[in-house]
């Protein structure tokens, strides 16, 4: 069997997210232009229009990427209901409900054997189409979530740094759909989707009792350490996140996410 499996080609990580725009008409040069602003990389990208679809095609340090404009709405309702579950964006409903047109975002064929840094060539791309002008919100529906054009732009500039270091940085939460519940004895809760995207068991936090700044402050730590340090939480650990906050994990079945196993943080 090792025989067989000496030539096969190692394929890197494909995903596909969705940008939602105002206007029906695509200016592909004028997103080519912004990304060497944003990024110092001249693309050289193949452009082709057909009646309803703008392809643009090109490659990025092994990856090649194909954006498809639509002009036509997004074909079902999942963005808008995403919209309607983020508690971050006031009038995200109201600005989906309206969109004129969506991209696709994809990787066509990637020999970038690296997800972090597959990821976040990926969130480059993306962070540029949410420069022009038209741009409303970038949609993953792997994770549920969907984020406003300037939302999903503000982690350029410690991306950036993180390139001139030789290094790239993974915006997490452009990528992880973070919940917080307000459970009806008053404690809250919390869960995640999307962690699976990293072949990672999602985490949940149920029945907390402290406020809700305390447990964003432990996600967000955790969430960092799974991604950009490629972390893995085992089921039994004691783990000292800060110097005043410890955690125990445990695996089981999903209080929140009941159709799967999750990891339980308790603190």
């Amino acid at each position: 069997m090792r025989l067989f499996e000496v030539g096969k080609k190692k394929e890197g990580y494909k995903c596909v997210q969705y940008g939602l725009f105002n206007d029906a008409e695509f200016d592909a040069e004028s997103f080519i232009n912004g990304f060497e602003k944003d990024w110092g990389v001249k693309l050289e990208a193949e452009i082709r229009n057909d009646d309803m679809i703008t392809h643009v095609n090109f490659n990025i340090d092994k990856i090649q990427f194909v954006c498809s404009f639509m002009k036509a709405a997004y074909p079902d309702d999942s963005p808008i209901e995403a919209a309607k579950r983020n508690p971050f964006w006031r009038e995200a409903e109201e600005c989906v409900n309206n969109h004129k047109a969506f991209m696709i975002v994809s990787i066509l064929e990637n020999k970038c054997l690296n997800q972090i840094k597959t990821c976040s060539i990926f969130t480059q791309v993306c962070c540029s189409l949410m420069r022009m002008s038209d741009g409303i919100c970038m949609y993953n529906a792997d994770s549920d979530l969907i984020i406003e054009k300037n939302s999903y732009r503000s982690y350029m500039n410690i991306m950036k740094a993180a390139i001139e270091n030789n290094d790239y940085y993974l915006p997490y939460q452009n990528w992880i759909n973070i919940n917080y519940v307000r459970e009806e004895n008053g404690k809250i809760g919390a869960f995640t989707i999307g962690l699976n995207i990293f072949n990672k068991l999602e985490i949940e936090l149920v029945h907390v009792e402290y406020e809700v700044e305390i447990m964003q402050k432990i996600v967000n730590k955790i969430l960092l350490c799974l991604i950009m340090d490629n972390k893995t939480l085992e089921s039994g650990e004691l783990i000292k996140l800060y110097e005043d906050i410890e955690i125990i994990t445990k695996k089981g079945k999903g209080y929140y996410l009941n159709d799967r196993e999750t990891i339980r943080i308790f603190y």
